[in-house]
């Protein structure tokens, strides 16, 4: 009897299929690019990407907790508008500890400031440059990415208006003559920082850790393409299942 009750369970689809790794994006901040949205500020091909990895990709629009995080992988945090709550960067802490991976995309610095300083970055302002650039300064290309898994056959990518990253790793720099555009005007102007920026930073806490770019618009649908963004894009996904 046993035996047949066996060979039923197998029959039945999705008995004993193993649990996909979880991908936790949030919708509870005030984000103005939504996820699994195809329009061009959308992050329907980023979200594409985890799939393919072999990830459940899981939207959540209430305020973060322990109990969402329990079986995430990665949470994404992409270009929240509001701050994450005390009990909320409570647990993303124990989830980092515990081994999960936060990826941060930056559209406006302030509400990440509290949360991101728990692990030692910082964000400084909107970096403009004379290299590479894409039609205004504060758009430009890198080349300067880095090395490690995460930009393994990524040579160069794009940036549309990226904050300037500081953290104990970092990554994707800018030429030294870029400079942080405090009046978003274009032009260098005196009292402005000038120099080489990272616009990605990591963090390690625990045994996870915080991922850091400078710019919500280098993975959303329109810029994904360019340079080796969609690359990186990839390599993101499978450096969270390991």
């Amino acid at each position: 009897m046993k035996r047949l009750v066996l060979v039923l369970l197998l029959l039945i689809p999705g008995c004993f299929q193993e649990e996909k790794p979880l991908l936790l994006v949030d919708y509870a901040h005030g984000e103005i690019f939504p996820p699994l949205d195809p329009r061009d500020l959308g992050y329907a091909t980023l979200d594409t990407v985890f799939k393919e990895a072999g990830y459940e990709v899981r939207v959540i629009s209430e305020p973060l907790t322990a109990k969402e995080l329990r079986r995430a992988k990665v949470y994404l945090l992409a270009g929240p508008m509001n701050e994450l709550s005390e009990e909320e960067r409570s647990a993303l802490r124990d989830f980092v500890e515990r081994g999960g991976k936060v990826v941060v995309l930056v559209h406006i610095a302030s509400p990440l400031r509290k949360f991101l300083e728990e692990y030692n970055i910082t964000l400084g302002w909107v970096v403009a440059e004379h290299e590479n650039t894409l039609g205004r300064a504060q758009d430009f290309m890198v080349r300067n990415v880095g090395e490690g898994e995460l930009f393994e056959g990524v040579g160069s990518l794009s940036f549309y208006g990226a904050f300037s990253v500081r953290a104990p790793e970092s990554y994707a720099f800018t030429s030294p003559r870029a400079w942080e555009d405090l009046n978003l005007n274009g032009v260098w102007e005196e009292g402005e920082p000038r120099g080489k920026f990272a616009l990605i930073g990591m963090a390690n806490y625990g045994k996870g850790y915080i991922l850091v770019l400078g710019d919500d618009a280098t993975l959303a649908n329109r810029f994904i393409g360019e340079e080796d963004n969609f690359k990186l894009a990839r390599n993101l996904a499978e450096w969270g299942l390991t």
